[in-house]
């Protein structure tokens, strides 16, 4: 069996990141839905989750994206860039003119989405080091 490189999974992860990026970035720019939300997300500050989510799974795409840095700058760099990305969705939100506006709790639930993401990135270093070996050895 052919198993993928470092190179080729790190290429994969900041492909994902940045549609990733993307999507959050679509999500909270546009227009709020007149539609009500699904029967799973509606309770009051659902909104909350979907930003926890959200900052979760690009902080993950963020931080497997580059494994050629050492876990520690990871950490750092990926809690960084995640908190100012969330800051500036809010920021946008505000002085654009499509109907929403800024929340400090969703930039909280942003930065506490990324945050635990990085709490539990070890479980997901070794199970992404069980079915990628070899592309994340260096990642452990």
């Amino acid at each position: 069996m052919i198993m993928p490189s470092q190179t080729f999974i790190r290429a994969i992860m900041r492909s994902l990141f940045v549609l990733w990026a993307a999507a959050v970035a679509y999500a909270s720019l546009k227009a709020p839905s007149l539609n009500p939300p699904p029967f799973f997300l509606d309770f009051k500050n659902s909104d909350k989750l979907v930003h926890f989510i959200m900052y979760f799974g690009f902080c993950f795409w963020l931080f497997y994206s580059n494994l050629g840095w050492s876990r520690k700058r990871r950490y750092i760099i990926s809690l960084l860039i995640s908190v100012l990305y969330g800051i500036a969705m809010e920021i946008m939100q505000e002085i654009m003119a499509i109907g929403r506006s800024m929340d400090i709790w969703d930039a909280a639930a942003n930065t506490v989405g990324a945050a635990c993401f990085l709490l539990v990135s070890p479980q997901f270093d070794r199970i992404l080091g069980r079915l990628f070996p070899r592309a994340f050895s260096a990642s452990v």
